[in-house]
């Protein structure tokens, strides 16, 4: 090209198809990265599925959890009315006792 000539319209085309290409250029990087971003954000979407499903797994057990420790606290309510209730029966059953062991006595007396 050294030897050829350029005319007017050459020199105003060849700024046109390189700006051209430089915009091109720009444009596949953008496009690149949003396809890029766009990738990552379903990867981020898989993994908030992923903890949601997690929560959701740690939430019934609770829930399970939750219900157990009210079963085991209404057990121990009932266990320790029933230990009030034999606690009376033995001081029945003590009273009942010094009864008959002064029973005994009075009637050795007699």
């Amino acid at each position: 090209m050294p030897n050829q000539k350029i005319n007017d319209k050459q020199i105003v085309e060849m700024p046109a198809k390189k700006l051209k290409s430089i915009e091109e250029g720009y444009l596949n990087i953008i496009e690149d990265t949003l396809k890029t971003f766009k990738e990552q954000k379903k990867v981020d979407i898989h993994y908030l599925d992923n903890i949601e499903h997690l929560l959701e797994h740690y939430k019934k057990e609770l829930e399970y959890m939750d219900k157990k420790n009210k079963e085991i606290y209404n057990n121990i309510l009932k266990l320790m009315e029933n230990k009030k209730s034999m606690d009376n029966e033995v001081k029945e059953d003590l009273k009942k006792t010094d009864k008959h062991i002064q029973l005994i006595q009075f009637q050795k007396e007699l």
